[in-house]
């Protein structure tokens, strides 16, 4: 269940992040993705409430990759919309 949550935050911040047009919303969307209060560090603490260490391992091995993706993401079309904005 905890997997299937992360895949959909995973492909609600990158539909999110395609869509930003300008550095600000991609900012926006960021922080709604990426904070401290964010549904995804939210699910941090979900981990400890697991029962064994293999899971636990588990989770928070997906955790961490659906955090990179989104992050990848964000550093991919930041760079894209600063030379977007340069040619202008």
């Amino acid at each position: 269940m905890e997997n299937q949550k992360l895949l959909e935050i995973e492909t609600a911040a990158l539909a999110a992040i395609e869509k930003a047009i300008t550095v600000a919303e991609l900012n926006d969307v960021r922080n709604e993705y990426l904070s401290k209060k964010s549904e995804l560090s939210q699910m941090s603490s979900l981990i400890g409430k697991l029962p064994t260490p293999e899971e636990k391992k588990e989770f928070g091995n997906a955790l961490n990759v659906t955090r990179n993706k989104i992050t990848s993401a964000l550093e991919e079309k930041l760079t894209a919309l600063q030379a977007e904005e340069l040619n202008k």
